[in-house]
């Protein structure tokens, strides 16, 4: 068996020695730079298709997700307890919009969040289903993540104590591809690698970055100089081969055929990149701006005036400008959209179609350009500290449906190329939110994170994981703290489940070795494709 990362090495090697890898420090010669070896070996030696690709969508600031994919009642157990802060739907007084409560719906065989049963836009006009994407959905609820600071939850998220590797670094240690791993925009890269493997990019500011720069401008468009370049650059590293490698290494050969194949895949890459990446950006934007100001007005939500007319408290929000806005709709106007969603989108669907990473993190940030009551401009903040109810509630369902549109759009072209079967992304924040008991605004919620898988190999919708009936004492209902598990597998009977459990689980889910071995997975995969190994998830009394 070929040992590709070695292949990768000495190729690497020898165009180091012949200045092949320093030819200029322009955009396209560091990514071509970057995927040229990458390629040739990838064409040469065939890559490996056993492992799935990694997706990771963070939502920075833990906006609560009960809205969305944090099902808290999806069996319509009667042990449910309400919390006054958590609301899907909103409730009407005298015409307008005045309290808000946990409202679902059926579907699949479980109780779906209020929003799920809108439908969303989709690219080239029309709507599809959002309850599209329960096909595909894996939820793992009741999750502690040890610490109620937002940083050290998040790097838990990525790096578990005493595991041997990182959640991106499971597919990119065996990739072949030609960006093993970007991490993109994100609050920290928490990337432990068993081959020294670094990520492509660092919070948008690295290689990639400095690619996409002159598309994300809209600079004009050197596709012609590009070509040339990339020309003569393949017609350098060809003659390094040829002459050093396989004169020197006769068991290192690459094809000539394989020269041809790279230069083709990387013609492709990169000869429209500037048209390809602005179609993209164009495309979920499009699909953002028509989410944010629907046609039809989704019942519940938007479809009258929301707040009610006389004095209002918290349960708005702490600042004035929004406590009192006449009417909460209004604050989305025409400028309103959500900060680096249409970008992230971009980027993954482009690395993804073009087969150029195999472990690609994204980072989202939340509502901006908002209208204040006195006019003026301001942005909403996922860490709704001072958030009330009947704000948390429009901001969010807003923020959702915006990304629901976004994940729908990236599937669908996924499974144009058969590819949705071998990709798992992942839905998550640092945490859940702590709701008050007030509905004033939410905490961290440590002891209640979740996070939601999407692949064309799970069998949706599954939902797992228990939570407790009655939360705390300034922070009641069931709304996420985790209780004990069952399963028949004895190391999973009875645990509480933390991020040692879901780590094991993506390594399952990706098809490689769990790098915790202390904690067993939470599915199994089978024959009709990766399925659950605890019980549905429920309510414990």
């Amino acid at each position: 068996m070929i040992n590709k990362n070695v292949r990768r090495r000495e190729l690497l090697s020898l165009l180091t020695r012949g200045g092949l890898l320093s030819v200029t420090r322009s955009p396209l010669a560091l990514f071509v730079s970057a995927i040229a070896p990458s390629l040739l070996v990838r064409e040469a030696f065939g890559a490996s298709n056993s492992i799935r690709k990694w997706v990771d969508v963070r939502a920075f600031g833990a906006p609560p997700r009960w809205v969305f994919d944090l099902f808290l009642n999806p069996l319509n157990q009667q042990n449910y307890i309400s919390n006054p802060h958590v609301g899907t739907r909103y409730v009407e007084s005298g015409g307008r919009y005045t309290d808000v409560e946990y409202a679902t719906f059926s579907h699949s065989g479980i109780q779906v969040p209020w929003m799920w049963q809108f439908p969303l836009p989709k690219s080239g006009g029309g709507t599809r289903p959002m309850t599209d994407l329960l096909a595909y959905m894996l939820q793992i609820r009741g999750i502690h993540t040890e610490s109620p600071a937002h940083a050290a939850s998040e790097h838990k998220h990525f790096l578990v104590s005493g595991a041997v590797q990182s959640a991106p670094a499971l597919t990119a240690d065996s990739s072949d591809a030609p960006f093993p791993a970007i991490i993109y925009r994100t609050n920290g890269p928490y990337f432990k690698s068993k081959e020294n493997l670094v990520p492509s990019v660092y919070f948008g500011a690295n290689l990639l970055e400095s690619l996409m720069e002159p598309f994300l401008k809209s600079t004009t468009d050197n596709s012609v100089a590009m070509r040339s370049a990339l020309r003569d650059y393949l017609n350098a590293v060809s003659l390094e081969v040829n002459t050093q490698a396989i004169s020197s290494h006769p068991g290192f050969q690459i094809s000539t055929s394989a020269m041809k194949n790279a230069a083709e895949i990387m013609q492709i890459a990169v000869s429209n990149l500037a048209a390809d990446w602005q179609a993209l950006f164009a495309k979920y934007s499009d699909l953002i701006n028509r989410t944010l100001r629907p046609q039809t007005a989704l019942p519940g939500i938007n479809d009258k005036p929301i707040g009610i007319t006389g004095t209002r408290g918290m349960e708005y929000s702490a600042e004035s400008v929004i406590q009192n806005h006449p009417d909460l709709r209004t604050m989305v106007d025409s400028s309103t959209t959500v900060r680096n969603m249409a970008e992230l989108f971009s980027l993954g669907e482009y690395m993804l179609m073009n087969d150029l990473s195999d472990s690609i993190t994204l980072g989202s940030s939340d509502l901006i350009q908002l209208k204040a009551s006195d006019g003026k401009s301001f942005n909403h903040n996922h860490d709704e500290h001072g958030s009330g109810k009947m704000t948390s509630l429009l901001m969010n369902t807003l923020y959702y449906r915006c990304h629901a549109a976004c994940l729908l759009e990236l599937i669908s072209q996924l499974q144009t190329k058969n590819l949705f079967e071998n990709v798992v992304i992942r839905n998550g924040s640092e945490f859940n939110r702590s709701p008050r008991g007030n509905g004033t605004g939410s905490d961290h919620g440590f002891e209640a994170a979740s996070m939601a898988f999407y692949s064309g190999s799970i069998r949706g919708p599954c939902i797992i994981g228990n939570i407790q009936a009655q939360g705390r004492t300034n922070y009641p209902g069931s709304w996420g703290i985790r209780a004990p598990v069952g399963s028949n597998n004895p190391n999973l009977n009875g645990v509480y489940l933390n991020f040692g459990h879901t780590l094991s689980t993506i390594a399952t889910m990706l098809k490689v070795p769990s790098p915790i071995t202390s904690r067993d997975p939470l599915v199994t995969e089978t024959v009709n494709g990766i399925v659950p190994a605890i019980e549905k998830g429920k309510i414990v009394s």
